[in-house]
């Protein structure tokens, strides 16, 4: 699922500059609308492995942050948490976890 993101968002890059492309605001609705419910589709069964293994929210977290990076146009040493911020996006994990309990109940 994170590589078929990555590929998303890296279409998305293709299309991004400076002076002309994507506009962050649209980037942001590309991540909201296609990107994270393609990440959270059936996380309810896989969403308590993220706190055991490191794996799975190095390649969660890496996907979300080269998605704020084309939002905020930030540096790529920028810390996750800055980038979430100023993109208005919540981090993956607290999304994810949200997003299983909404389709568990």
């Amino acid at each position: 699922k994170c590589a078929a993101a990555s590929k998303l968002l890296h279409m998305c890059k293709n299309h991004v500059a400076k002076t002309w492309g994507i506009s962050p605001k649209k980037c942001r609705w590309i991540y909201k609308q296609i990107v994270l419910p393609s990440l959270s589709y059936a996380s309810f069964v896989w969403i308590h492995r993220i706190d055991e293994t490191n794996y799975i929210r190095d390649m969660l977290n890496k996907t979300q942050k080269m998605a704020t990076l084309q939002i905020t146009g930030g540096f790529k040493k920028s810390p996750n948490i800055t980038l979430d911020v100023l993109a208005g996006i919540m981090p993956i994990t607290v999304s994810l976890n949200f997003t299983s309990l909404q389709s568990a109940i």
